[in-house]
């Protein structure tokens, strides 16, 4: 009986350590294809400011593979400029030969270009020894950047900032490259403060050394003073020019609200069942609820995570609670300032309908916006 209690023993211990495996196995296929994504966008990005075009990457994890066609002389630079990207493990290169040499500079973008990805940058041989500068400024809808800075790597970076903070969709890049300019000792700052911007509404940077002027429209003051620490890492002189929002009348504030609202209001799945992911046809919804709160400078608005009474109380409050943060993040990646964002999770403590039936639990799994100042 001791013998067959050790097997026993022995067989459970065994199927759990099988069973540990099999979820290690299944975390890390699920989260590989995130991190290959991840890292194929910031290659492509990456050469496109370097402006090699023909070059293709291929992640299998964190390894490498780049193969294509690239002028000749360029192997080497493209081959060093993925293997510079932060997550990146191996590269292997496995280029194609070029059919035609080419001495051709790189050439200045296209006036159609219309976004980061489609941009190729202008670089500028001349001996003069020129001053590194930048610039961010709205331009309707989306981002403009523009400026001179000495290197491929300064600019790629202030790329992947701009377009993880406004999206590449949004992101118009016209930096030009200058190996010639000089005192960028400020480039170092630029990120954080690209980032910073998103607190912002119409958000504006404009770096002319020794001075940096920010601009644009703030919620409150604490989101004008957190903004304004940021910018002042670049180690420049600041020019405040950010106003601040007035806060919204009663009549505005409920205008907005039922705007918001109506929008989830045809019957959108915000979520997969039982997740805080986001659907596809949730996406395009808070789009447009991204569209409307960029165009409203100084709203509050809280953002409400509602479930049925199906389950555990508790499981219910977490999920609601990711279910509001997830909306959040969209929201903030479709350029809307996160200050004015407040995300909070109910569970099932706030019904508008019976949970004793289907069509009352379906009503109750919810999503709500509610803002600041509305009598509702």
């Amino acid at each position: 009986m001791r013998l067959e209690g050790r097997r026993g023993i022995a067989i459970i211990a065994g199927v759990c350590i099988t069973l540990t495996t099999a979820l290690i196995f299944v975390a890390v296929a699920i989260a590989r294809p995130v991190i290959e994504s991840d890292l194929s966008n910031t290659a492509q990005s990456a050469l496109a400011v370097a402006g090699i075009s023909g070059a293709h990457v291929v992640f299998r994890g964190r390894d490498a593979t780049v193969s294509g066609i690239v002028d000749p002389g360029r192997e080497e630079q493209t081959s060093d400029l993925i293997r510079g990207l932060a997550g990146v493990r191996v590269v292997t290169a496995s280029f194609d030969p070029s059919p035609v040499a080419s001495s051709t500079p790189v050439t200045t973008p296209s006036a159609t270009s219309t976004s980061a990805s489609d941009y190729t940058p202008s670089t500028t041989t001349s001996t003069a020894i020129s001053t590194a500068d930048f610039g961010l400024e709205s331009d309707g809808d989306g981002i403009r950047l523009t400026g001179v800075v000495p290197t491929v790597e300064a600019a790629a970076t202030i790329l992947s900032s701009a377009i993880e903070t406004f999206g590449n969709e949004r992101v118009r890049n016209e930096i030009v490259i200058d190996p010639q300019a000089g005192g960028a000792a400020w480039l170092d700052g630029i990120p954080s403060a690209i980032v910073g911007l998103a607190m912002a509404s119409e958000p504006g940077l404009l770096v002319a050394p020794p001075i940096v002027t920010v601009s644009g429209a703030v919620a409150n003051e604490a989101s004008r003073s957190a903004l304004i620490a940021v910018v002042q890492t670049t180690g420049l002189d600041v020019r405040d020019r950010l106003t601040v929002a007035p806060s919204l009348t009663s009549d505005q504030a409920a205008h907005l609200e039922a705007s918001l609202n109506s929008i989830l209001a045809k019957g959108t799945v915000l979520f997969q069942s039982g997740s805080a992911e986001i659907t596809p046809t949730g996406a395009e919804a808070l789009d447009a609820v991204a569209e409307t709160l960029r165009a409203v400078a100084g709203a509050d608005v809280e953002i409400r995570g509602h479930t049925d009474s199906t389950g555990d109380p508790d499981q219910n409050l977490a999920l609601s609670q990711a279910r509001a943060d997830a909306v959040v993040a969209h929201l903030v990646t479709s350029g809307v300032d996160p200050a004015g964002l407040s995300p909070i999770g109910y569970g099932d403590t706030l019904p508008i309908a019976t949970n004793l039936t289907e069509t009352g639990r379906t009503a109750n799994r919810r999503t709500e916006f509610t803002v600041e100042g509305s009598p509702s």
